[in-house]
């Protein structure tokens, strides 16, 4: 394999994309993406309506939508202080 080419990640299933997407919506998320690059702290705004193969993801303050095949992995990003509203009382 030539060094520069990245091996191509495994992608997940139509089901466990929306299964993972499903309460997510509004929340911010991580994505890995088949060909080794990652999307890192977006907001997901649609996981994808039935017929609808994309996800709606809003990342450095433009719309960015990817195709749920192109899907290897995805996870909830842990709020950061500043975000969570919290504070010491």
């Amino acid at each position: 394999m030539h060094p520069t080419v990245s091996p191509r990640l495994p992608a997940m299933t139509d089901d466990q994309v929306a299964a993972l997407t499903k309460g997510l919506e509004g929340h911010r998320v991580s994505l890995a993406l088949v060909d080794g690059s990652r999307l890192d702290d977006c907001e997901l705004i649609s996981g994808g309506r039935r017929g609808e193969d994309r996800l709606w993801l809003y990342t450095n303050g433009a719309d960015t939508f990817v195709f749920r095949a192109e899907v290897a992995d995805l996870w909830e990003v842990a709020p950061s202080p500043s975000r969570s509203g919290g504070g010491s009382s």
